[in-house]
This record gives C-alpha cells, structure tokens and sequence, in this order.
C-alpha cells in the first residue's frame, strides 16, 4: 500500500487527509494518506523517519516549506525560483522537491494581473503567489511582521515593485482589488476591516 502524508505545524485544520483518502477509494487506489503534527525543530527527523518508512511522498504547509530544502536532494526550478516547496517525492534516485503553489495561484491569479493586490505574510506560500505575478504589472503590496524577507520576496518576481507594509497599518491596504493571506490560521482574526471592495482569498 502506498503511504503518503501532508506535514505542518498547525495541521489538525487540515482537509487534505479527507480528500485525499475519498478520491483513492473512488479511484481504486490502495493508498494511506495521514496528517502528521510536525515543526520546523522536528523536521529533519520526520523527514528521515519517512524516507525509511518508505512513504512515497509528502505534502507540506506552513511552517515547513522553507525549511525542508536543506534535506531534499534535488529542488526543481519553480521551486527554486521561489525559495519554497510543498511537496516531496521518495524515489529510488533520492528525494525531489517541487511546488505546485505557483501553477495554482498564476491560475487562480490571471484576472487581476495589472491590479492592486495585497498579500498578507511573508513565507513561502506568499513568495508563490508572487512568482505568480511576475510579468503581470501588478501592484504588490506585502504586509507582515518581519522586515527581513524582502530579498527571497523580490527574487521570486525580480520585475515586480513590491511595497512592504508593517502588520500595524492593516487598514492602509483596503482600496486594493485583491487581499490575500497567506498567514496561519486564526492570524488574522485580529485585523478589523471598516471597508473595503477588495476580494478576499485565504490559503488555509
């Protein structure tokens, strides 16, 4: 039986396991498909207690698609483009790790190219959103709590000009067209919205 995982730290939030295990039995796959509770001091471990267990792969959230790039043999362009990966294949040759974040969000994302976009978070699910928007004209605009990450930020779309905005001046971006957070759950709960026309997407 083929055993797969989604990893991350929280992770009881997560659908994956649900979905993943209902579309196998509809398919015919024999596959396990569990939610392992795993941070980022715990990955090394994890990722070498799942490499001898022989799991064919895992998928990874925050706060472990940074981290987990010193361990992977093999990293593909897209992901090295963005400094970030959410999932990782086992194969006999060794480990590859690729992100599947960018492909989804420049789909997600293609009707407000040109627009203004906000991101809320700086991690590396917010770096795939913005290596999405390369080429697009957009307006970017990053709010988070650390002023420390521009450099991976910029990197992931070097033809974009990317504001950034301290998480204390929420309220300045709400004229944009569109806000996205790429926070962990519950982050932004504190946040007060008076108005704004823009759309919310949220990455849970």
């Amino acid at each position: 039986m083929m055993k797969v995982a989604v990893a991350g730290s929280p992770i009881s939030h997560s659908l994956s396991p649900l979905l993943h295990s209902t579309a196998y039995r509809m398919l015919g796959v024999e596959a396990e498909f569990l939610a392992h509770e795993v941070t980022e001091q715990d990955f090394g471990n994890f990722y070498f207690e799942s490499k001898n267990a022989q799991y064919r792969g895992l998928a990874l959230t925050m706060p472990l698609k940074e981290i987990c790039i010193g361990f992977i043999d093999r990293v593909d362009p897209i992901a090295k483009q963005i400094s970030s990966v959410n999932t990782i294949i086992f194969e006999s040759t060794g480990s590859i790790g690729i992100s599947t974040d960018l492909l989804a969000f420049k789909n997600l994302l293609k009707p407000y190219f040109g627009k203004k976009i906000a991101i809320l978070g700086a991690g590396g699910t917010a770096r795939a959103a913005i290596g999405a928007l390369r080429g697009s004209d957009s307006e970017v605009t990053v709010v988070t709590r650390s002023m420390v990450r521009h450099d991976q930020l910029h990197s992931a779309a070097v033809d974009l000009e990317i504001d950034f905005l301290n998480w204390q001046n929420f309220e300045e971006i709400q004229d944009r067209d569109l806000i996205i957070s790429t926070t962990p759950a519950g982050a932004t709960d504190g946040l007060s919205v008076i108005s704004t026309k823009a759309d919310f997407f949220e990455v849970v």
